[in-house]
Formats: C-alpha cells, sequence, structure tokens
C-alpha cells in the first residue's frame, strides 16, 4: 500500500503539492490526470522517493520514504 499523509512539497518557494491525503491499496490502478505543471510527476516520485517531502509523510508498505529511501525504491516502479 503507498500512503500519502498530509504531504507538501515545494519547489523553490512555491509550494506544488499542498496538503495531499490519498491511499493506493495493493493490486489497484489509480490514474493521475492534470495539467501541464499540476505536480502529476512530483507527486508520482515521492512514491518511489525519488523526491521526499517539505513536510508530511509517505508511506510504502508502512515504512517512511524518509526514513528507509532505498526500500521504498525497490517496492514502487517508475516509468
Amino acid at each position: 500500500m503507498i500512503k500519502a499523509k498530509n504531504l507538501y512539497f515545494k519547489f523553490e518557494e512555491d509550494f506544488v503539492l499542498k496538503n495531499v491525503n490519498l491511499e493506493i491499496k495493493e493490486g489497484r490502478f489509480i490514474v493521475v490526470i492534470g495539467a501541464n505543471g499540476s505536480g502529476k510527476t512530483t507527486l508520482a516520485k515521492h512514491f518511489n522517493a525519488l523526491l521526499l517531502p517539505a513536510k508530511g509523510d509517505v508511506l510504502v508498505d508502512g515504512v517512511s520514504t524518509r526514513k528507509d529511501e532505498f526500500n521504498a525504491r525497490r517496492k514502487v516502479g517508475f516509468v
């Protein structure tokens, strides 16, 4: 399971993700849609710890990406 709790992320001084909360259960497929520059790729990069939150947390199988980046990357693919 992937879970984002109160996720915030900013580039320089501007927040591009603000208070994102979601839960993706194992075996589920989701689609994230939006305009160019709306934060879709930024959100996806948090799921495998390519980016880390400014505030909040992202959990992969119950483990925080902040605390164990290596194992998060092993569990979540990104194409």
